[in-house]
């Protein structure tokens, strides 16, 4: 009986012991993580709610040649939750990179809701249903619901591609991940910026946009060290913590 309860009490120490290492690598990203869901609300949802419900359409001529493709919502569809985890993932091994990116991704959001307000550009809803098939299969109908959530304005930058190209620095550009990790996150989001314009949710501009933004920003963090700076601040604060008690 006693070494029965001495096993227990080992498993109960050792899941313990998981659960508090596994504390310790995502709960800094929680006030980072906050940043960036406040500068998603500020930006999009406020312009959704106060925004023009017009705007001018970025649409290139390839745009026109590019086909509507259903399946893609998929991926479309759960780009916030996997950049949410790919975030938490990037500060449980490399916190320093997951400060650049936090940041970048949050300076990012609110440039875009500044675009938003001062130009607001639409990708018009009867150009969007004139792509569907005449018969509407699973997916088409999972795309119209999106469709008529919110006003198809707040195009440039692709909030979706923010996110997405977030989730690809989150694995270019850090270090211990696994190859497989890295290769999975870079394809996922690779499709998630190709279902951006295969949906008719942006036009290609509404990408490059995007791009331009995350990289300059983020060279920016990176060449001024704002992570390392943010990473050494913190450390020497729970030092500082650890020595008063």
């Amino acid at each position: 009986m006693k070494k029965t309860n001495d096993k227990l009490k080992f498993n109960n120490g050792v899941h313990n012991n998981k659960l508090k290492s596994l504390w310790n690598s995502v709960k800094y990203g929680i006030v980072p993580f906050a940043f960036v869901i406040v500068a998603n609300l500020v930006s999009w949802t406020g312009n959704q709610l106060f925004g023009a419900t017009h705007g001018f359409q970025p649409n290139l001529a390839i745009d026109a040649h590019i086909p509507y493709v259903s399946w893609f919502i998929m991926f479309y569809f759960i780009c916030f939750p996997v950049s949410a985890f790919a975030l938490f993932y990037l500060f449980a091994k490399d916190r320093k990179r997951g400060y650049d990116l936090a940041a970048t991704v949050t300076i990012a959001l609110l440039i875009s809701g500044i675009v938003y307000a001062f130009w607001p550009t639409e990708f018009p809803l009867d150009w969007k249903y004139s792509w569907l098939p005449e018969n509407l299969n699973f997916f088409d109908k999972w795309v119209v619901s999106t469709w008529r959530v919110g006003k198809p304005t707040c195009l440039i930058p692709s909030q979706h591609c923010i996110f997405a190209l977030g989730c690809i620095l989150s694995v270019v550009d850090s270090k211990n991940m696994k190859w497989w990790y890295r290769v999975i996150m870079i394809v996922f989001n690779i499709m998630v910026i190709c279902g951006t314009v295969f949906l008719k949710q942006h036009f290609i501009l509404d990408f490059v946009a995007s791009l331009a933004i995350m990289t300059i920003v983020y060279l920016i963090l990176r060449i001024t060290k704002f992570g390392d700076k943010v990473y050494d601040k913190v450390i020497a604060r729970e030092q500082k913590i650890k020595f008063e008690k």
